[in-house]
């Protein structure tokens, strides 16, 4: 019973660690829910191999899905929040959706909710906009390279042209030196 109760605390802790690393907010680790509520402010991604452990509280399982909880965070479920709330990098949590494989979690019932959807349409769309910006510097890098490639090009050709009338003087005076020889 003392081990199931040490590994408890500790599969705990180490939830309440994950939610605040990949989302800024602070749970105590007695408060930690796998079963979230729209209140909790985070849910959980997982694969569908560890489902099972978010159909039933925390306190219902025992200490198999402790340990596999525990060797699980940041492998085969993440947490994820659907409110705007900063983490200390100043960015919107929600955004690290993107970077979950999403083709392989499932994602908590939670994200049914019309506030979840417009979380995920606001992040989609801040993302699409972030694209977009970065797309048009790229292209307006990419034009002020071609105008320089233009430019040199240009000066290439008259610096070749200039070559090649000298070229042609220079034949011309070795053809005249020759027939006065």
């Amino acid at each position: 019973i003392y081990e199931n109760k040490a590994l408890k605390i500790r599969c705990r802790k180490r939830l309440a660690a994950h939610i605040k690393e990949v989302t800024g907010l602070t749970i105590e680790p007695t408060k930690v829910r796998l079963v979230t509520k729209q209140s909790d402010c985070y849910s959980w991604c997982y694969i569908s191999e560890v489902a099972h452990l978010f159909s039933k509280n925390l306190s219902d399982h025992g200490i198999a899905a402790y340990k596999e909880l525990y060797d699980g965070v940041g492998q085969s479920f993440h947490t994820v929040s659907f409110i705007g709330t900063k983490n200390d990098l100043g960015n919107s949590p929600s955004l690290a959706l993107k970077d979950l494989p999403g083709s392989i979690f499932g994602v908590g019932s939670i994200w049914n909710t019309p506030i979840s959807q417009k979380s995920k349409d606001t992040t989609e769309c801040e993302h699409l906009q972030r694209e977009l910006e970065m797309t048009r510097d790229k292209c307006e890098r990419l034009a002020q390279q071609l105008e320089e490639s233009s430019e040199k090009a240009t000066t290439t050709e008259t610096l070749l042209y200039k070559c090649l009338e000298v070229f042609n003087q220079a034949a011309s005076l070795i053809e005249q030196v020759q027939q006065e020889c």
